[in-house]
């Protein structure tokens, strides 16, 4: 579960015991500069964290924290906050309930996270410090996902209905009450980021092998497809591939370059920069999709 940091130069990842999922021992929770270098493993002081999942970690705007999911021992998943560095370890929420899927605010005030267990399913906010936790979807349903605002006045999640739709809706922090439906799918969608400037979603639509990436916008409810994903030879991890002038979409996605984990028994990161694209490639490609990553680039480093 690699994530770089916002401003490009750490990246934080997951270390699992050799073996993979179901081996013995805890994964550990790790930093390394996205140029590449000495790995400093953090010490959570006996704070366990998930085998399995993603979107586990969140780093703070200032890239100078992470929040994680993570357990004391008491068989329920909190969040915590830690300095990039391994200082200031503090555990974030006390529900009864599971907290995962944490995520700050873009002005570093809270965390948002969303709550399993004897809540049922919902989203819910936190000072990034520690204290009060406030749900700001309807108890009555299913969701999840949250994304913030480049304001951090608004989130972004989606709401799983009964009759098997998923719709995305957009609420004010301040009063969740006041919520809009931005759009009604038949099939798995999942909200992934707020652009900059505020006027558009980027979504995640599909199941299993098939995912394309969505632009929704928030005022007319316009939905473009703007990019597609493709599994790498292992089939354990997802590259996206973005349309042309898609650019501020894709430094979402990568704000470090392309940062993969891959491989069979173990796995290594990798960060991928490419600047310039390789004529014979894109000459002998028919498909409209101009690729941000020359082919030989890909196969030669995964």
């Amino acid at each position: 579960s690699p994530v770089a940091s916002p401003d490009g130069q750490s990246v934080a990842f997951l270390r699992r015991p050799r073996g993979g999922p179901g081996t013995a021992g805890t994964p550990s929770l790790c930093v390394v500069p996205s140029a590449g270098g000495e790995v400093k493993e953090l010490d959570l002081k006996g704070v366990a964290l998930p085998s399995m999942g993603s979107e586990m970690i969140a780093w703070s705007p200032d890239s100078r924290h992470l929040a994680f999911s993570g357990s004391d021992g008491s068989a329920k998943m909190d969040v915590y906050r830690i300095g990039r560095d391994g200082d200031g370890l503090a555990r974030v929420t006390v529900e009864p309930g599971e907290e995962v899927e944490p995520r700050w605010s873009p002005d570093g005030r809270f965390i948002l996270f969303t709550q399993t267990g004897g809540h049922g399913l919902d989203v819910a906010i936190v000072p990034a410090h520690g204290g009060l936790t406030r749900s700001i979807t309807p108890k009555d349903e299913k969701c999840e996902g949250g994304v913030w605002s480049p304001g951090s006045d608004r989130v972004a999640y989606v709401s799983y209905r009964e009759n098997g739709h998923f719709e995305i809706w957009s609420t004010s922090i301040a009063e969740p009450g006041r919520r809009t439906r931005l759009l009604d799918s038949k099939g798995f969608v999942w909200p992934m980021y707020w652009t900059d400037e505020g006027r558009k979603l980027v979504l995640l639509r599909g199941s299993g092998k098939g995912w394309v990436v969505e632009r929704l916008a928030i005022d007319g409810g316009a939905v473009t497809e703007i990019g597609r994903g493709t599994r790498t030879a292992s089939g354990k991890d997802m590259l996206y591939r973005f349309a042309a002038g898609a650019e501020p979409y894709e430094k979402l996605f990568y704000p470090a370059g392309v940062v993969l984990v891959d491989g069979s028994d173990s796995f290594d990161l990798y960060v991928i920069r490419a600047r310039e694209r390789l004529a014979t490639v894109a000459a002998s490609r028919t498909s409209p999709w101009t690729p941000r990553y020359g082919q030989f680039l890909l196969d030669g480093c995964l």
